[in-house]
């Protein structure tokens, strides 16, 4: 037996190249649009007259280390960047030692050991008391062997890690 909702109607929403009906409640689409509308009208009050934003850019720990880690790997070091990077990634460490990849989350290894390598070549010596307290949570997690492909390989380039220990990427070749 089927029932006809008369508070309910079906509208066409278009996502991509797809055509989706869904049933909406008249006064639910209304606050919806509004809420839209009045979105788009805040963000285009913040608009620069040339079309983009100016905000703070808000980053985990991984980004600055990738920075910092590039100015190593290409011998360009920028000794004031890299104090604002070491500030950053100790004021981010979490109780146990760690880092996370978002705000609240729990320590996580690639960022972890990321973390620690950047403080070690600005010169934190093992014995600190912030890298016991890294290297410990590191061991926790499970260590470099725990780490994404991307992780491996940047130890890799940098010598901190065997080649012979990295995945395989030389499938891509057979592709040129």
């Amino acid at each position: 037996m089927s029932k006809t909702d008369t508070s309910s109607s079906v509208s066409t929403m278009t996502m991509g190249h797809h055509q989706l009906k869904v049933m909406v409640e008249p006064e639910l689409a209304t606050k919806v649009d509004t809420a839209i509308k009045r979105s788009q009208t805040y963000l285009k009050r913040l608009q620069h007259e040339k079309g983009y934003w100016i905000g703070e850019l808000i980053v985990d720990t991984t980004l600055v280390c990738d920075m910092m880690l590039y100015m190593y790997w290409m011998d360009e070091i920028d000794y004031v960047k890299q104090g604002k990077i070491v500030k950053h990634i100790l004021d981010r460490q979490l109780a146990d030692g760690g880092w996370n990849i978002y705000p609240g989350g729990p320590s996580e290894i690639n960022a972890s050991v990321k973390c620690y390598l950047a403080l070690k070549l600005a010169g934190f010596s093992p014995e600190d008391p912030v890298m016991k307290k890294a290297h410990s949570v590191i061991l926790r997690l499970g260590g470099i062997p725990k780490m994404n492909t991307y992780g491996k390989l940047y130890l890799a380039m940098l010598g901190q890690f065997p080649w012979k220990l990295s995945p395989d990427h030389s499938f891509g070749s057979d592709a040129l």
